[in-house]
């Protein structure tokens, strides 16, 4: 099992290496849009979705760690008390 736990972001070659090992990927609950949001600027959603659609990765989560997997879900994410630019 492996974490990258950092106050800077990773780097995209740290998150393919990652995701390349990992049999699952566990997203854990937050603010579905702003996670979604970092995860555009930082390239790390086509490396899950290829992980998903074409290396046959488990990938799950709880809450907004669930959310994300998908199309729409119910969500407060865009409450200004929750989310942050």
């Amino acid at each position: 099992s492996t974490t990258i736990t950092t106050t800077a972001p990773p780097t995209y070659r740290q998150m393919e290496e990652l995701i390349q090992t990992s049999d699952i990927i566990l997203v854990s609950g937050g603010n579905t849009q702003y996670a979604l949001d970092t995860w555009r600027h930082l390239g790390l959603d086509s490396l899950l979705k290829r992980a998903a659609l074409e290396e046959d990765k488990v990938i799950c989560g709880g809450s907004a760690g669930a959310i994300c997997w998908f199309d729409g879900g119910h969500s407060d994410s865009l409450d200004p008390e929750t989310f942050r630019e």
